[in-house]
């Protein structure tokens, strides 16, 4: 049986091909995604409105209460997803996850996994307070040995 010499040309052309329809289309996504800012949530804290390992992409605006926003925690030193529940000047009153804001208890439809801990929070200056949709299993302010997550660790908000 003859062996089938393949030639250097035709390598050349299997290399290209390989290029174009394999490694561009992957740099490409990795591009869009660093540049658009696209984020993988990466607990189950965010459920029912994001399971884990959902993507999505933020935008910069003005931080206001009930945004989703992507993070990144110092303490944690992860990037975190949470929904601001306090802006600066809050008080923030928690029992068994249900929000007491300014003296007013706050309808959150999107909650539906209740509890954790409980506890009082007065929102500093330049700072918001965050919590996690699924309240039975989120790591959030209320357990952080700083509740309070500073503006400039706010990568974005959410898209809608």
């Amino acid at each position: 049986m003859k062996k089938l010499k393949i030639s250097d040309d035709y390598k050349r052309h299997l290399i290209k091909f390989f290029l174009f329809f394999f490694v561009c289309p992957f740099l490409l996504v990795s591009v869009i995604c660093a540049v658009r800012g696209i984020y993988r949530v990466p607990t189950v804290s965010m459920q029912p409105t994001f399971r884990k390992g959902s993507f999505i992409s933020v935008m910069n605006k003005n931080v206001m209460r009930g945004d989703i926003v992507v993070f990144k925690s110092k303490e944690l030193k992860k990037t975190l997803v949470k929904r601001v529940l306090g802006i600066p000047g809050d008080t923030l009153q928690i029992r068994a996850g249900h929000v007491i804001r300014n003296g007013k208890e706050i309808s959150e439809k999107y909650v539906k996994y209740w509890g954790g801990k409980s506890g009082s929070f007065k929102v500093p200056k330049d700072h918001y307070f965050l919590l996690g949709d699924n309240r039975s299993d989120s790591l959030d302010s209320r357990y952080w040995k700083n509740p309070y997550v500073l503006k400039s660790a706010v990568i974005g908000v959410v898209r809608k």
